[in-house]
């Protein structure tokens, strides 16, 4: 589809996107009636709709207003629970607003939009961002990853990515972000509002922009191999599991990540053998890597 639309809107269609992937990142924050897949479903429908807008002259705002909308339409029928979702007009005009002011700090953040002065604007967008995070949460597909918390050090360090426990450039904490996507799912192109967990364990800002998708080296891809089938030694009753039965079964979960005083809060869907997680030889249930801004809670069984 990426290349489909270069094709159709070669001068636009990169703006396009990140304009649509960082509307899609806010609504899946504050709009978790929306499964992440369905949302992605939803932002192509709008930019193949929008190409024929895309031979005017070039404005973020107005793709961003009509990206919010469109979602803001389609959302109840894409929904998992309809009622959780805007419906009536009054909503629709609420939810997009929310987003608006939302993306005025993103935008910024990844050059779609002019900078604006601080004062009490920015203030309020940024509180309203905070009461969205301690009130809803972000719905995620890859919570599992947290099951190998205790080897990223080792496996990041190996990489060549941090130093003493710092990551050793900005760019490389990024590119580690899409790796933990690759250990879940095999996959080094993902859209952003699906790195929700991955940025807080490499210690990224939720609203820090990374690349839309890495190339993954032989050496990387042997090195999270080698992590996932010592994951797998080391828990004793997972012995006979495939690399990937345990990305399928342990790190492709559900699960939904809340903003408390005290930190970030994971609840992770259960499954009926999550009872195997009662003898895994290691901790996860508080996580605080030496690079990360904020500790990580695990309510998993």
């Amino acid at each position: 589809l990426t290349r489909l639309l270069y094709l159709l809107a070669p001068a636009d269609h990169e703006r396009m996107q990140r304009c649509a992937d960082a509307v899609v990142n806010l609504c899946s924050a504050s709009q978790t009636a929306v499964a992440p897949a369905q949302l992605t479903g939803l932002k192509w429908r709008f930019l193949f709709r929008h190409l024929p807008a895309a031979e005017s002259q070039w404005n973020a705002d107005r793709l961003v207003r009509r990206c919010a909308e469109f979602l803001a339409a389609h959302s109840s029928a894409a929904a998992a629970d309809p009622d959780a979702a805007p419906r009536s007009a009054a909503d629709a005009k609420q939810f997009v607003r929310s987003l608006l002011q939302s993306f005025k700090r993103e935008g910024e953040s990844v050059g779609l939009t002019e900078p604006e002065p601080p004062g009490d604007e920015r203030q309020t967008t940024a509180a309203a961002e905070l009461k969205a995070l301690l009130e809803h949460g972000i719905h995620i597909a890859n919570a599992g990853q947290v099951l190998a918390a205790p080897y990223l050090p080792r496996l990041f360090a190996l990489l060549g990515l941090i130093e003493d426990g710092v990551f050793k450039t900005p760019e490389l904490r990024a590119r580690a972000v899409h790796l933990l996507q690759f250990l879940v799912d095999e996959s080094g192109d993902t859209p952003e509002y699906g790195l929700a967990l991955n940025k807080i364990l490499c210690g990224l800002d939720r609203m820090g922009t990374v690349d839309r998708a890495i190339l993954v080296s032989d050496a990387e891809k042997e090195a999270i191999d080698g992590l996932l089938r010592g994951m797998i030694q080391n828990w004793q009753v997972l012995k006979r599991t495939s690399v990937a039965g345990f990305r399928e079964s342990f790190l492709q979960r559900q699960g939904r990540l809340r903003l408390n005083h005290d930190g970030w809060h994971l609840a992770v869907e259960p499954k009926p053998f999550d009872m195997l997680l009662d003898r895994i030889p290691w901790s996860f249930s508080i996580i605080k890597l030496p690079w990360m801004r904020e500790v990580l809670y695990v309510d998993w069984r």
